[in-house]
């Protein structure tokens, strides 16, 4: 959908009104209006950021923010004259068009969460990863994202509490238990101790991630995905098959052996933690 379709501003003495039915444009304001302004209520469809005296740094760069989308779009000039003092509001004005409905099933494992798209087309998995942002890996029918912060959770959070997206109407199908149980992992993951305690134990065992071709922040599908292939390919079996030296492949095979079982306590200390939350 293009932001070009709709974007209205009203400026008066109480309150800037900004109207659209530009989904992702939507969503992306009401997460930079939660980002700036402290005292910000809302709804799926309505964000109001309430005069506050202590934000006027962020005011100013948010009205900028505004001011430049709709010159671009309306070839003109906005004015905040006379609405130094007021309220601001974001409004979603759903668009008069038929929308594609489609039902996401989605489950959470860790701090993954994955959404069944068997019945998605190229364009919503492409939406789904540009708006959620965070690390993924998925097959045609499903797409894995890996949450690693608050940031990333609350991104997720807005784009199932919103139904409209693009020419979709998407039914978000979900335990409500097992999100809430999510959520606290994610927090506990986020929290400054247990990235101090993971990031050194990490630190140590860089040596063993680089052997199995991954970085310090992947999970352990990953590294295991990792192990199974190079494991396969370096096996004194596959000798021949390599035109290699039986010898030096029996080293590489040993060695990518002892990297998956260093890595696997420290896998084995987070799932402790999983558990223990969940």
């Amino acid at each position: 959908m293009s932001v070009e379709r709709d974007f209205k501003v009203l400026c008066g003495e109480n309150s800037i009104v900004i109207s659209t039915s530009d989904d992702e444009l939507f969503m992306s304001l009401a997460s930079k209006m939660r980002s700036c302004f402290e005292r910000s209520i809302g709804s799926k469809q309505k964000i109001i950021a309430f005069y506050n005296v202590n934000e006027l740094v962020q005011r100013r760069y948010f009205l900028k923010l505004i001011s430049k989308i709709f010159e671009r779009i309306n070839s003109t000039n906005l004015d905040f004259t006379n609405s130094q003092n007021a309220d601001i509001k974001l409004v979603f004005k759903k668009a008069n068009s038929i929308k594609i409905l489609i039902n996401l099933p989605m489950y959470f494992d860790k701090n993954s969460v994955i959404f069944d798209v068997k019945f998605a087309d190229n364009l919503l998995k492409k939406y789904l990863v540009k708006m959620i942002g965070a690390k993924h890996d998925g097959l045609s029918h499903i797409l894995r994202f890996i949450i690693g912060d608050a940031s990333e959770l609350e991104r997720l959070s807005d784009i199932i509490s919103f139904k409209e997206h693009l020419n979709y109407t998407l039914n978000f199908i979900y335990d409500q238990k097992a999100y809430g149980e999510f959520c606290k992992i994610i927090g506990t993951i986020d929290s400054c101790a247990y990235k101090r305690r993971f990031t050194m134990l990490a630190s140590l065992l860089e040596e063993h991630f680089i052997m199995l071709g991954c970085n310090l922040d992947d999970g352990f599908e990953t590294v295991r995905a990792n192990y199974l292939h190079l494991s396969k390919l370096y096996h004194p079996d596959s000798a021949n098959k390599l035109n290699a030296d039986n010898a030096k492949l029996r080293e590489k095979f040993q060695e990518i052996n002892f990297a998956y079982e260093a890595l696997k306590p420290y896998f084995a200390e987070q799932d402790k933690i999983f558990k223990g939350i969940a």
